[in-house]
């Protein structure tokens, strides 16, 4: 399957990864201004780290939160952290944008990325929010023995 353009998992949150994160064009056609980078840093892991490709552009806000994608990492104690940031993106978008459409994009390992994709959509149960991204995005099926069992223990 071709990794073509992130999912839409709000109307102002895209799942990513690097492909998407370095497509500037494709980034700019849909309004995204803002990138939550849910990596390491390239200087910490060469290999798994995804670069801010277009951060000394001043054209996307960049944060990051480093998370390595391994089983061994426990995602669920970032998600509150993640949630916080992605709130704060959207208030600060909110009063800039006239458009009021404002637009984020978490980048990184597919899996470590679509694991918190499932915590974002605040009216659905984990379970659910699970469901709707592993439909949605393929690769999103190597998630940790953590996130399975706080899947079904919800």
């Amino acid at each position: 399957m071709a990794d073509t353009s992130p999912t839409q998992v709000l109307d102002y949150v895209f799942l990513g990864s690097r492909q998407h994160a370095k497509n500037r064009a494709m980034l700019e056609s849909l309004g995204i201004t803002h990138i939550l980078n849910v990596t390491p840093t390239r200087k910490v892991d060469p290999v798994a780290g995804v670069p801010n490709f277009f951060e000394k552009d001043n054209v996307f806000t960049y944060r990051r939160c480093a998370l390595f994608d391994n089983q061994g990492e426990d995602i669920l104690t970032s998600l509150d952290g993640f949630r916080t940031q992605l709130q704060a993106f959207e208030k600060r978008l909110v009063r800039q944008s006239a458009t009021g459409r404002p637009g984020t994009a978490p980048s990184g390992p597919s899996s470590a990325a679509a694991s918190i994709g499932p915590q974002l959509p605040p009216h659905l149960k984990r379970p659910a929010a699970c469901d709707n991204v592993q439909n949605d995005r393929v690769d999103a099926t190597s998630m940790s023995p953590k996130w399975k069992k706080a899947k079904v223990d919800e």
